[in-house]
C-alpha cells in the first residue's frame, strides 16, 4: 500500500474545503441555501481538482517505478529550458487551473464578506469600521448580488 501525500497546493486546497464544509453548515443554519448550493459546488470542483492533482502525480510515480529502464527525460534533454514542449493535456490542466483559482479566490471573498457581515454594527456607538463592514454587507448591490 502507498501512502499518498498532499503538494503544496493540496494543503490549502484541503483547507478551503474544511471551511467550505463549515460555510455550508452555518447557511444551511441560517436558511440559505442559494449560498448552499453555490458553496457545494464550489466544493466539487476543488475536490475534484485537488483528487486529480493527487492522482497523476501519483500515476507519475508510478510509471516512474514500473519502467526503470526508461530513460530519464531530463537525460535525454540536457538544456531542457531552450526546447520549446507543448504538453499534451494543457487544456484540461487549464481548466481544472482556472476552476481551482476561482474557487480558491471565491471563498475567500465568501470569507471575508461573513467576517464583515460578523463585524460589522450599525449602532450608535460603533466605531467607523464597524458602520463601514456593515454599510459594506447591507447595501443594494450586495443584496441583489445575494
Amino acid at each position: 500500500m502507498s501512502i499518498r501525500r498532499l503538494s503544496v497546493w493540496g494543503l490549502p486546497s484541503l483547507f478551503l474545503l474544511i471551511v467550505g464544509v463549515i460555510l455550508i453548515v452555518f447557511n444551511l443554519v441560517n436558511s440559505h441555501l442559494g449560498e448552499v448550493a453555490f458553496t457545494i459546488g464550489l466544493l466539487v470542483v476543488g475536490g475534484g481538482a485537488m483528487l486529480y492533482g493527487m492522482t497523476e502525480s501519483r500515476l507519475n510515480a508510478d510509471i516512474a517505478e514500473a519502467n526503470p529502464e526508461m530513460p530519464n527525460r531530463s537525460a535525454d534533454a540536457p538544456n531542457q529550458d531552450s526546447v520549446a514542449t507543448r504538453r499534451g493535456d494543457w487544456l484540461s490542466l487549464g481548466v481544472i487551473a482556472g476552476f481551482t483559482g476561482t474557487t480558491i479566490l471565491t471563498v475567500g471573498l465568501m470569507f471575508s464578506y461573513e467576517i464583515a457581515r460578523i463585524i460589522g454594527s450599525s449602532s450608535a456607538g460603533a466605531s467607523v469600521f464597524e458602520n463601514w463592514l456593515w454599510s459594506l454587507t447591507h447595501n443594494p448591490a450586495t443584496d441583489t448580488a445575494r
